[in-house]
């Protein structure tokens, strides 16, 4: 089976969290004995021209941010290129991810001119609002009401605000789309609440070949962000109040009163987590117990994880899946994770880490210090979770799951 992947970015020039998913399913499939190919985008200051190397082709867009939300629906610098790419390969499948910056929802009109079986993998929310579902209502109905209403949507859009974004993508959806895959039933749920349909979800897996540590290298990595002697808590990503980085702070400062030796490893941009240091008005306080190391690449992150004790992702959004829950998990890490969104279908609660409401800084900082304290159920709950993502989050039963979905379609 040929298949082609569209994603907006792809390594080396993009290292979002969707790029290295879609780099694992390509590898993933071809390891099964599949033809793959991906089509990405580069901004054009890199190259203007298209670039080529090996299984992935790259078309140059660049333009201003302010009309991503017309430019997402039709994007006339990739359209032309991408008939002529997929035209080319001619594909038995086509599986777009995230399309909403540079190729575009018409991308998926595109395909489906190539082949029927077109499938488009949700990652956010961006199909039906113009930023990450964080709203009071949403998080008042404890993640359980992630309808986003026209008020909302200009809220979070401004002047950017196009009025007829989301009924063109429900449309392009439902006539291109043979079937639209999501990485969580939550992200399932808040679509269909938001008038989107024919969906079926696939979490997503993780390589787990990937996942060796080397002694030598953990120790020169606890050496140069100065970890040792330290019980080490990770957390890191896109840094914002709605990835749960304040009411992160404010567990911190809660926990360090009875126990000075809690330190925070924060793998982000450091201006972005110095913002949220100044707004909660606390670099007195914290700078002691916190190491911001700015973004790492991917054996990095290994290291990142290897050196920690605990991981926590407390996001207050519709945080569709986080990959850092699976990642901690699969390197025997127990997770601290948000009741919103899909990590609850990721941890076991009280088995592979603890569920809590990030705004409830006592349950938060009580849940911290009780594996911090607890070696023995640290170390428990962390090889549950390794036992965990390997029988229900390999890269290998992801790929079967989605083999079965592109068969099933004729």
């Amino acid at each position: 089976m040929k298949i082609v992947f569209l994603n907006d970015d792809y390594p080396p020039n993009g290292n979002s969290s969707v790029s290295s998913v879609v780099q694992n399913l390509s590898k993933g499939f071809a390891e099964a004995g599949h033809n793959t190919h991906v089509i990405t985008t580069h901004r054009t200051s890199i190259n203007p021209n298209i670039i080529r190397a090996n299984d992935v082709t790259s078309l140059p867009s660049s333009y201003r941010a302010s009309l991503r939300s017309y430019k997402c629906l039709w994007n006339k610098t990739t359209t032309s290129a991408l008939k002529e790419v997929l035209e080319d390969l001619h594909p038995d499948v086509v599986n777009a991810h995230n399309i909403h910056w540079h190729l575009s929802y018409d991308a998926l009109r595109i395909a489906t001119n190539i082949t029927d079986r077109v499938f488009l993998t949700a990652h956010d929310s961006m199909s039906f609002a113009y930023g990450r579902v964080s709203s009071s209502r949403y998080l008042q109905s404890l993640g359980q009401n992630s309808r986003v209403a026209i008020s909302e949507q200009i809220k979070q859009a401004g002047l950017e605000w196009n009025p007829i974004r989301n009924f063109i993508i429900r449309k392009k959806l439902k006539k291109y789309a043979a079937k639209i895959i999501t990485v969580s039933d939550a992200l399932k749920e808040a679509m269909e609440s938001n008038n989107i349909r024919n969906i079926h979800t696939i979490h997503n897996g993780i390589d787990i070949s990937a996942w060796k540590i080397e002694p030598s290298k953990l120790d020169l990595f606890r050496s140069k962000y100065k970890l040792n002697n330290k019980k080490i808590i990770l957390f890191g990503g896109r840094i914002s109040l709605d990835k749960g980085a304040g009411a992160l702070l404010e567990a911190m400062s809660a926990l360090v009163k009875n126990y000075p030796n809690a330190h925070l490893l924060v793998v982000g941009a450091p201006e972005r987590w110095q913002g949220i240091v100044d707004l909660y008005n606390k670099t007195n306080a914290v700078d002691d117990f916190f190491t911001c190391t700015g973004w790492l690449d991917q054996e990095e992150m290994r290291y990142a994880y290897a050196s920690a004790d605990i991981v926590t992702t407390p996001s207050l959004c519709l945080d569709t899946f986080n990959l850092m829950n699976l990642e901690g998990m699969i390197a025997s890490k127990p997770v601290i994770g948000t009741i919103f969104g899909g990590s609850k279908e990721i941890i076991q609660d009280g088995i592979t880490g603890f569920l809590v409401d990030p705004r409830d800084t006592k349950q938060y900082a009580n849940a911290l210090e009780r594996l911090l304290v607890d070696n023995n159920l640290a170390m428990s709950m962390g090889a549950a979770g390794k036992r965990c993502a390997e029988k229900y989050f390999s890269l290998a039963k992801q790929i079967d799951k989605y083999l079965s979905l592109f068969r099933k379609i004729d």
